[in-house]
């Protein structure tokens, strides 16, 4: 199993994106690719970005790297709000520096450690 997997819920317009285990940033690369390339992805997607299991933690300019992968498929998807999932320090460390470095892509970006608290606030941008 690849460390980054997606699904998407096209009811919810809402990309459920988790990462586990060492995730390194030809990975993040390749699962940018993957989403750009997936035709039943929607524009405007909310984002649930689940870092609670990833044990790697990437250096800052392999997180600024990532940040400017990721703009590339933003002018394509046009994403609305993601909610990061992180509940240890050293990964809420990550999720809030690429809140900060990535908050121009999104509509809102919010870091949570709590899966239901973050899915009721994606929810809450349901139209």
């Amino acid at each position: 199993m690849p460390p980054i997997s997606y699904r998407y819920d096209s009811r919810r317009n809402l990309i459920r994106t988790h990462c586990e285990g060492f995730v390194s940033l030809a990975d993040t690369v390749d699962h940018f690719s993957d989403l750009l390339n997936d035709v039943t992805v929607g524009i405007h997607a909310n984002l649930l970005l689940d870092l609670r299991n990833q044990t790697s933690v990437p250096m800052i300019d392999q997180l600024a790297i990532v940040t400017e992968a990721m703009e590339r498929i933003a002018l394509e998807l046009r994403f609305s709000r993601c909610a990061v999932l992180a509940d240890c320090e050293r990964v809420y460390g990550l999720a809030r520096m690429f809140q900060a470095m990535a908050g121009k892509m999104f509509q809102a970006i919010e870091v949570f450690a709590d899966a239901t608290i973050a899915e009721s606030w994606l929810a809450s941008t349901d139209r």
